[in-house]
C-alpha cells in the first residue's frame, strides 16, 4: 500500500494537535502527600469508618449499644486528635450494613496496623507519638471485643 505524500504530511501535521489536544488538567498527576499528610488523612479516613461502622452495630444491637458508642466516642477523639481544626471528614450516617463482633474486631486490628505503619514513616515527632497511642487504643479495643461479653 503506497501512502501518498499528501496524507504523509497530513497526517504529521495533525499529530501535535491531536496529541495537545488530549492533554488537560486531570492529566497531571497531584503532588505527592509528605508522610505526615498521607498518615493524617488515612488515619482519619479510618477512623470515620470506624466511627460508622460502631454507629450501625450501636443501633442493630441496642443490649450492646452502649459498649459501641463508647468505642465510638474514643474514635472521634482519635479522629480530633488528628484533625483538630474544621478540616475534619463527616461521618456518615449509619448504613443497612452492620457489623459483628467478630468484623469490629478484626477493623480494629488492621487500625492498629495501619497507625503502627503511619508511625514509622511519619516524620513530626508529635505525629509519631499521637499515633502510636491511637494504635495501642485500637489494639486495646481489639483485645476487648475478643473477649467476649
Amino acid at each position: 500500500m503506497d501512502i501518498s505524500r499528501r496524507a504523509l504530511l497530513l497526517a504529521a501535521a495533525s499529530t501535535p494537535i491531536v496529541a495537545a489536544g488530549c492533554a488537560n488538567d486531570t492529566d497531571t498527576p497531584e503532588a505527592p502527600k509528605s508522610p505526615d499528610d498521607a498518615a493524617r488523612t488515612a488515619t482519619a479516613n479510618s477512623e470515620v469508618e470506624l466511627i460508622a461502622a460502631y454507629r450501625a452495630a450501636a443501633a442493630a444491637e441496642p443490649g450492646k449499644a452502649a459498649t459501641y458508642d463508647f468505642l465510638a466516642k474514643q474514635h472521634e477523639e482519635h479522629l480530633a486528635s488528628v484533625f483538630p481544626d474544621d478540616g475534619q471528614p463527616t461521618v456518615p450516617s449509619p448504613s443497612g450494613t452492620t457489623l459483628n463482633r467478630k468484623a469490629l474486631r478484626q477493623l480494629e486490628q488492621q487500625a492498629a496496623r495501619q497507625r503502627t505503619e503511619a508511625a514509622i514513616t511519619a516524620e513530626d515527632t508529635a505525629l509519631v507519638e499521637l499515633l502510636a497511642r491511637i494504635a495501642a487504643s485500637e489494639a486495646g479495643h481489639a483485645a476487648y471485643l475478643q473477649g467476649g461479653a
